[in-house]
């Protein structure tokens, strides 16, 4: 990133190692390196705006591309951070990428992937997309050309949010539905839609079928769900749901299991021993291993803006309970799932204050929540052969290769379109 100097009595930069001022007063410095030296020293420093016209046409032409990937940090923590780390391995394989988002939290991260982020941008004048929440103030100067990938779970957004992501130069949402939420919120910009993905050979198919005809079924039943549980998740109704439909006198056998990363609140009676629940950290390895003891995946979201978790379940073969609204129903169907009616009410769970208008989000049914979990303990076998069919069309059709191909045609068509290239 370029630095300007405002101190002609700085004669040195010490970033690893010292650097010497040239004549103009202006050096290139490391993204984070750039952005502590005008942190700590604002009268001393400052950082050299791109405009559009700065655009270097030769970071993207048709035999080469260069990418600024930049946002959330990469890690298994949220879905940012796991969509970061998935979208960046994938396209590297593809075309130049670089990152700014510095550290990662992780602990089972492979090596080729530290190597990666750790590579420094050589073109500052490349294409950049800020992978982050709509909300979010950026500094998007940085780079002459910048784009917004980002997603939310209801049919609105705040004005002010609005205007924030008409700073941007185009907008990329990862769910179909989100588009209309944009527009009619007052985002003007250009707008695509690029999915998120699965990666089968984290999230391979157990095949539950073959498994239990060698197998002695022992008789239990599990059901689950995992995410960062918030109320949007709908883990309160699969809560109740269940308590209703498996007392514990009739179905002794039956258990719940809920994993989080934090401690939460279940908003239901937690006295019932059946009801597992686990606020831990697990690696992807683990956590594949933790859903082969589950029979089937219970997620009653009253709003997603994709859905990962419904899409790992399903990759690896569980039979999947969903809520058929908003990201989550542009990848499932009766045929690969059990999807869950709802209404549609107002967003009230996601407004900080009474005014706030986030449009409307679903609430699912727990009449009909009830039934599809006893349709699936009645009918297992059913069950476990149509999470097959489920696993064998996310791992065609969903892919992050899949999705990597998808953010480069999209950067593409809109430096095409915008006459960039």
């Amino acid at each position: 990133m370029r630095l300007k100097v405002l101190n002609d009595k700085i004669k040195w930069v010490s970033s690893n190692g010292l650097i010497k001022v040239p004549d103009d007063k202006i050096i290139n410095l490391p993204f984070k390196d750039s952005l502590k030296f005008v942190g700590n020293s604002p009268n001393d420093f400052s950082l050299i705006r791109y405009e559009k016209s700065d655009f270097d046409k030769s970071t993207w032409t048709e035999k080469e591309k260069t990418l600024f990937w930049s946002g959330c940090k990469a890690h298994s923590v949220n879905g940012f951070g796991y969509t970061t780390y998935e979208f960046v391995r994938a396209i590297s394989k593809k075309i130049n990428i670089f990152t700014g988002f510095g550290d990662i939290v992780e602990f089972d991260i492979e090596k080729s992937f530290l190597d990666l982020i750790k590579k420094e941008n050589p073109f500052e004048k490349c294409v950049a997309l800020i992978h982050d929440v709509p909300h979010r103030s950026r500094d998007i100067s940085s780079h002459p050309i910048v784009g917004l990938y980002t997603t939310y779970e209801t049919t609105g957004i705040k004005k002010e949010w609005a205007a924030k992501v008409n700073e941007y130069d185009f907008l990329v949402l990862n769910s179909k539905f989100l588009i209309n939420t944009f527009k009619n919120s007052g985002v003007t910009i250009p707008i695509s839609y690029v999915p998120l993905g699965v990666n089968k050979n984290e999230y391979p198919l157990f095949d539950r079928v073959k498994y239990y005809s060698k197998n002695k079924d022992d008789g239990n039943f599990m059901f689950g769900t995992y995410a960062q549980m918030t109320k949007r998740k709908g883990v309160d109704v699969a809560i109740k749901a269940f308590l209703k439909t498996f007392p514990k006198y009739k179905y002794p056998n039956v258990y719940f299991y809920v994993k989080s990363t934090y401690p939460i609140k279940l908003w239901e009676d937690m006295s019932d021993d059946r009801i597992i629940q686990e606020h831990v950290i697990l690696s992807r390895k683990s956590l594949n291993e933790k859903l082969k003891s589950i029979d089937c995946f219970v997620f009653p979201t009253r709003g997603e803006g994709f859905g990962l978790p419904v899409i790992e379940a399903m990759s690896t073969g569980l039979p999947v309970i969903v809520t058929n609204w908003g990201g989550t129903a542009e990848f499932i169907n009766e045929n690969i799932a059990y999807p869950l009616d709802f209404k549609m009410v107002k967003n009230e769970i996601m407004c900080e204050k009474i005014e706030d208008n986030t449009g409307d989000m679903a609430e699912p049914s727990l009449d009909h929540l009830c039934e599809l979990m006893m349709k699936v303990y009645q009918n297992k076998n059913e069950a476990y052969k149509k999470g097959v069919k489920a696993s064998n069309y996310v791992q065609r059709y969903w892919s992050w290769d899949l999705s990597a191909d998808k953010m480069i045609n999209t950067i593409d068509s809109f430096l095409k379109k915008s006459n960039f290239v």
